[in-house]
C-alpha cells in the first residue's frame, strides 16, 4: 500500500470519528425521541417540526453539548438569535442543503458521492419493478421513477427533509406497492419487527398473486430497503451555489434556476426563510423545498450523514410511550391502541 493512499485512509477514518456529532447523538437517543414525541403530542408531522428546529440550531451554533430536552435546545435556540446570529454570514460561509434517503442508498453515497450514477442496488430496483407489475403499478406519480439516480432532490435544512426522510424514503415504495389508504391500514404490533410488518402489509396487497416468485421478490425489496436506517445527507451550498444544473421542482418542467439570486429573493431581508419549519411543500414558509440538480456528483468528503427513525420506529416509540404491552396493537395513521387479549 502506497504513502498516499495511507494518507487518504486515515483522512477518512478521521473524518468519519469526528462525525459524531449532537445531532447523530440525539437521533439515536431512543429517550430523547421518545420525549419529544409525548411533547409533540405523538404527532409525527408535528416532531418532525420540532426535530427540525433541533436539526438547524445544531447546524448554525456549532455546539458540542447534548441536552436533555427540546426546551432546553429551543432556548438555546433563541439565545443565540437574540445575541445578533449572523445568519447571512452562515450561508455564505457554513451553510448547508440536505438531501433525504432511504438506507439502502447510503452505502453507495459514501463510496461513489451524491448523484453518481453508480448509486443504487440492480438486483433491488429489480425486485421493485417485478412487484409494480405484477399489480399494475404504473410509476408515473413518483420521481424515483423516472429510472435516473443522479437526479438529486434536496432542500434546505428543517421540518421539509425530516418529514420526507421518515415517511416517505423512498416515495416510490412508499406511496407504490406499501401504500395504505387510512381506514384500512394494518394495525402495528408492539415489538413486532418493520421487516415483518411490510411483509404483512404486501402479503395482503398481493394475495392474488402471492406464489413463490413474488414471495421471494417481496423478500428482496423488504431486506434491501429496510435493513439499514434512512439518512439525511448534508452537503455545502457552496458546491452548487453557482451550478448551471439546478431546477426547481422538476427536471422536465425545465425551469432552470439561478441559485444564488434563488436564495436571495426567497428569503427577502429575513434570512431564517431559508430553512424549512413546517412539513409539506403547501404549508412551508419559503420555496427552499424541491429543488433538484442534475449531471452534479458531490464528493463523499463533503458529506455528512445523519441516520434518522423512519415513521415505522417512531410508531414502536409512541406504543412504549403509551406503555403497551408486545403484542398490543395500535394504529398505522392514528395510533389508537388496542390491548390484545389471551395472548
Amino acid at each position: 500500500m502506497n504513502r498516499d493512499l495511507l494518507i487518504k485512509l486515515k483522512e477518512l477514518l478521521l473524518k468519519n470519528k469526528e462525525d459524531v456529532s449532537p445531532i447523530n447523538e440525539l437521533l439515536s437517543n431512543d429517550i430523547f425521541i421518545a420525549n419529544l414525541l409525548e411533547y409533540s403530542m405523538n404527532d409525527i408531522d408535528v416532531f418532525c417540526s420540532y426535530m427540525g428546529e433541533v436539526f438547524v440550531y445544531y447546524l448554525i451554533s456549532g455546539d458540542r453539548c447534548i441536552y436533555n430536552s427540546y426546551e432546553e435546545i429551543n432556548n438555546k435556540y433563541w439565545e443565540l438569535i437574540y445575541n445578533g446570529f449572523d445568519i447571512l454570514s452562515w450561508l455564505k460561509n457554513d451553510g448547508v442543503f440536505t438531501h433525504s434517503c432511504n438506507g439502502s442508498m447510503v452505502k453507495y453515497i459514501k463510496r461513489n458521492g451524491l448523484g453518481s450514477s453508480l448509486n443504487g442496488d440492480a438486483c433491488l430496483f429489480e425486485a421493485l419493478n417485478f412487484l409494480e407489475k405484477k399489480i399494475g403499478i404504473t410509476g408515473d406519480y413518483t420521481k424515483q421513477q423516472s429510472g435516473r439516480i443522479d437526479e438529486v432532490y434536496f432542500t434546505a435544512p428543517g421540518a421539509t427533509t425530516f418529514g420526507y426522510v421518515c415517511n416517505f424514503a423512498p416515495e416510490r415504495l412508499f406511496l407504490g406497492i406499501l401504500r395504505q389508504e387510512f381506514d384500512e391500514a394494518l394495525n402495528v404490533k408492539y415489538g413486532e419487527s418493520k421487516i415483518d410488518y411490510y411483509r404483512r402489509v404486501l402479503y395482503r396487497k398481493f394475495s392474488d398473486v402471492l406464489d413463490d416468485e413474488v414471495k421471494a421478490n417481496i423478500e428482496v425489496v423488504l431486506n434491501g430497503f429496510f435493513s439499514e436506517s434512512n439518512c439525511i445527507i448534508t452537503f455545502p451550498i457552496s458546491e452548487v451555489i453557482d451550478s448551471n444544473k439546478i431546477y426547481q421542482e422538476v427536471v422536465s418542467d425545465n425551469n432552470l434556476i439561478n441559485l444564488r439570486e434563488y436564495i436571495i429573493r426567497n428569503c427577502g431581508s429575513n434570512y431564517f426563510d431559508f430553512f424549512t419549519r413546517n412539513v409539506g411543500s403547501n404549508s412551508n414558509t419559503n420555496n427552499m423545498d424541491n429543488l433538484v440538480m442534475i449531471d452534479t456528483v458531490i464528493s463523499p468528503l463533503k458529506l455528512k450523514f445523519y441516520q434518522v427513525p423512519d415513521r415505522y420506529d417512531l410508531i414502536q416509540l409512541i406504543a412504549r410511550n403509551k406503555k403497551l404491552e408486545v403484542g398490543d396493537e395500535l394504529g398505522y395513521f392514528d395510533f389508537e391502541s388496542t390491548k390484545v387479549k389471551n395472548r
